[in-house]
């Protein structure tokens, strides 16, 4: 394995800002897991079968990488070249130092279920020179691949100190090969001629100047020969990795490949934690408080939950779609995830459909939507773009199928379109009183936001969606609610006192205030559990004035009927511990439009819609 620049020979010189690498800079696990897990996809061997995508962390011993001798050399050259930029110095004097180390940290990504990359070096219609011996070529054959610029591949050698990547690979016909790629800047070589910026490591012939794979299977080092077909690629000196490595690789495979993975398109194994089907949810609701997943969160609603419609057409120019709508008595980001057949997340629409909130997921299954879409992209996906067009029929297949989305959601509502709706007007099935678990957006503590994130000018009124109701202390739990500590008033006197969850008011008395008491703020407030268990949720609470007093938790069952509860303690985030007795909060304090968090533990765990008020 050795490592040789080609001489620059006139050409371009290099330097290190290299576009193709700055546009994966910054977020590199999110770009490294759209990036891999894309190329995986377009090679399955089987659409039938998920790809597997393994990302491991590895510690290389540098003694047994015969190049890192040379690859010391080059970058005190390529400093020394560049010994009068900045950036360029420091670069190198970084890279340096991590380059002298007996260990190279390293990142290992490996796909199964895939047909590996083919093709030989010269070959520039083949997938291998696609991949390491080209740059801007992508050589994709399948209509619905990711992958259309072929830059992608620079998302790895960003996350490299050394800008240094390994590709690894077999073939379905046993056919293996082994190359790097070490993307740096032009410097003087061992024999003072100056370089290109970009070097090989493989099998180097200097006098035929010819930088080939080493394909003999006999020749590979160990550790990096394929046993079954697919590709390894091995990211040396892999940048910003902490003790807790894999969780930013975590929450982006969630974020941006949940669709992929509930279609059993593809699963991950990360470290040591399996993501797949079978546990996505579980995945989710792990890490949702994580704002990259908080807010992928409901649209992973519109397709699981029970209250969800699933349409399909066949749409004149974009061919076969599917759409996933959810509609809800709750914040909802009311827009709708735009995916192609790969199941990664591309882009967002966000048709004007009127008030009721809503979210949804649409799937384009057809060829030539697929092929179509994607010259919409730019090099990052992340956008389908009607300025990007070259074919005008790629307009007119976005057009075609943000009106077939915007259709099919004024069908589902009658009247959706209008300032007010009839609540009785919609259909009883598609109304979800609250998703389990919702999370508000982290923009909630934006003042200029309602609670979730979403705007002032289009948010629908935001009373409380479960009213605390006036019930007797006797329920099933017992005499006090929660059959513990609490008064006994099952026969309370005439005139004497009414409860609501935890706690008793005067007869007469008005809603949390007497006659003679200051006008108290209106108060909005949104709960979710905490914990499988259901012994601890979040309330969420927004008042439109300061107050500071008491804050009473009431709750609704699973059944629907009121519950008498018993709170066990509560802690308010960023300020610490409450005091609680029975279903009670002490001296919360709540500042005009601000959001306030508050934890609470129940005495008797249970699946509960909470609501707060003010006493």
């Amino acid at each position: 394995m050795e490592l040789e620049f080609p001489p620059l020979n006139g050409g371009v010189v290099p330097g290190l800002n290299d576009a193709g690498i700055e546009t994966f800079e910054g977020d590199f696990a999110r770009n490294v897991v759209r990036e891999c897990a894309q190329n995986s996809l377009d090679a399955a061997v089987s659409h039938e079968a998920p790809v597997r995508l393994t990302i491991t962390r590895i510690s290389l011993d540098a003694a047994n990488l015969p190049f890192v001798p040379k690859l010391q050399r080059v970058l005190r050259a390529c400093g020394a070249y560049w010994s009068q930029h900045d950036k360029a110095r420091e670069f190198f004097r970084s890279a340096l130092q991590l380059a002298k180390q007996p260990n190279i940290d390293a990142l290992k990504i490996s796909d199964f279920g895939t047909t590996g990359v083919d093709g030989k070096d010269d070959d520039n219609t083949s997938r291998w020179f696609g991949l390491v011996k080209s740059r801007g070529v992508s050589n994709q054959k399948e209509v619905g691949s990711g992958g259309a610029y072929g830059i992608g591949k620079d998302a790895p050698l960003a996350l490299s100190a050394f800008r240094t990547v390994l590709y690894s690979t077999r073939t379905l016909n046993g056919d293996v090969a082994l190359q790097g790629v070490c993307r740096l800047v032009t410097h003087e070589g061992e024999d003072g001629v100056p370089t290109q910026g970009t070097g090989f490591i493989g099998t180097v012939d200097r006098n035929a100047r010819s930088f080939r794979a080493i394909r003999d299977p006999n020749s590979i080092i160990e550790m990096f020969l394929r046993e079954e077909a697919g590709l390894d690629v091995w990211i040396l000196g892999s940048r910003q990795l902490d003790e807790d490595w894999s969780q930013p690789f975590i929450r982006s495979a969630l974020a941006n490949f949940w669709p992929a993975i509930h279609d059993r398109k593809i699963s991950f194994l990360i470290g040591t934690d399996q993501i797949d089907d079978s546990n996505l949810g579980n995945w989710i609701e792990r890490e949702r408080h994580d704002a990259e997943v908080a807010e992928m969160r409901p649209y992973f609603l519109s397709v699981v939950s029970e209250r969800a419609k699933t349409i399909t057409a066949n749409l004149p120019t974009v061919g076969e779609s599917r759409l996933h709508v959810l509609l809800a008595k709750t914040e909802l980001p009311k827009k709708v995830c735009l995916v192609r057949r790969s199941g990664m997340v591309i882009d967002y629409y966000q048709p004007r459909v009127g008030f009721f909130p809503f979210c949804g997921l649409y799937v384009c299954e057809g060829n030539e939507g697929n092929r179509l879409l994607k010259t919409l992209e730019p090099p990052r996906h992340d956008k389908w773009d009607a300025a990007r067009a070259d074919d005008s029929r790629a307009k007119v297949a976005l057009k075609e199928l943000k009106d077939w989305i915007r259709d099919e959601l004024k069908k589902l509502v009658p009247h959706i379109g209008e300032d007010q709706f009839n609540e009785g007007e919609v259909p009883p099935d598609l109304l979800e009183e609250e998703p389990e678990n919702p999370l508000p957006d982290d923009s909630a503590n934006d003042p200029e936001t309602d609670l979730g994130g979403v705007p002032k000018d289009i948010q629908p009124p935001t009373s409380p969606h479960i009213k605390p109701r006036v019930v007797k202390r006797k329920t099933s739990r017992g005499k006090s609610g929660a059959g513990d500590g609490g008064d006994d008033v099952e026969n309370p006197k005439d005139g004497d006192a009414e409860t609501t969850g935890g706690r008793k008011r005067k007869s007469g008395e008005k809603e949390g205030k007497s006659d003679l008491s200051p006008k108290q703020p209106n108060l909005q407030t949104r709960a979710f559990s905490q914990s499988q268990t259901n012994d601890v949720y979040e309330l969420v609470l927004r008042s439109d004035g300061d107050y500071e007093g008491s804050v009473w938790v009431d709750a609704i069952g699973d059944d629907g009927s009121p519950e008498g509860i018993v709170l066990d303690g509560a802690e308010m985030i960023g300020r610490g511990k409450l005091e609680v007795e029975q279903a009670r909060l002490k001296d919360v304090p709540l500042k005009a439009g601000e959001v306030c968090r508050i934890h609470v533990r129940l005495k008797n765990p249970g699946k509960y819609s909470l609501v707060a008020s003010l006493s």
